[in-house]
């Protein structure tokens, strides 16, 4: 992997998962789901200008951002590319979904 470099993975959640319950109880999910000492650092950033999870798990950086869509649940088919899909959010949840949306343009 280049110096520098990192995974960024969206992490998307149903309208009832607020921004706030990430932060609160997806680190110790992952820790939990982690193998012992997998997880080396991990660094919630709730007021980044996207908020955001940094992590290193067995040596790879990875970066986790969560974004909230106005759905009652999360199809597996999902498409972010479906404008109606920002319908709701706030700033930063969009900022959230734009990353993903312009990498997949």
């Amino acid at each position: 992997m280049l110096a520098g470099s990192d995974i960024d993975t969206l992490v998307v959640g149903p309208k009832h998962v607020l921004i706030d319950d990430f932060f609160a109880e997806f680190p110790p999910i992952l820790q939990r789901m982690a193998s012992e000492g997998a997880i080396e650092k991990m660094t919630p950033v709730p007021d980044a200008f996207v908020p955001i999870i940094k992590l290193e798990l067995c040596g790879i950086s990875i970066d986790l951002i969560f974004a909230r869509l106005v759905i009652p649940a999360i199809p597996m088919n999902l498409d972010l590319k479906n404008n109606d899909y920002l319908r709701g959010l706030d700033e930063r949840e969009v900022r959230s979904l734009n990353g993903t949306r312009v990498t997949d343009e």
